[in-house]
């Protein structure tokens, strides 16, 4: 679970290796811009995020289910102004 990372800009480059990873969480990742290719080598089943990062997902990534929940955007503005 990542969600909420508000400052993450990338995966890490050898996300792939988590070989064993089947769900992701990553709502509220407002600075992720990119996947790095290492996702494909994932065996993910689901990823659990926002509008904004499953654009990122669902263009490269059809296989994967993506479940979109709402976001928080009062809750996501209380973290910024927090950090």
């Amino acid at each position: 679970d990542i969600s909420d990372c508000l400052k993450l800009e990338k995966l890490p480059a050898e996300i792939g290796k988590l070989g064993c990873l089947r769900t992701i969480h990553m709502r509220g990742c407002m600075g992720l811009k990119e996947l790095p290719p290492s996702v494909n080598d994932l065996c993910l089943e689901e990823v659990v995020c926002d509008t904004e990062v499953s654009l990122l997902w669902s263009s490269d990534h059809p296989d994967v289910k993506l479940r979109e929940v709402e976001e928080d955007k009062l809750g996501t503005l209380m973290k910024i102004i927090a950090s």
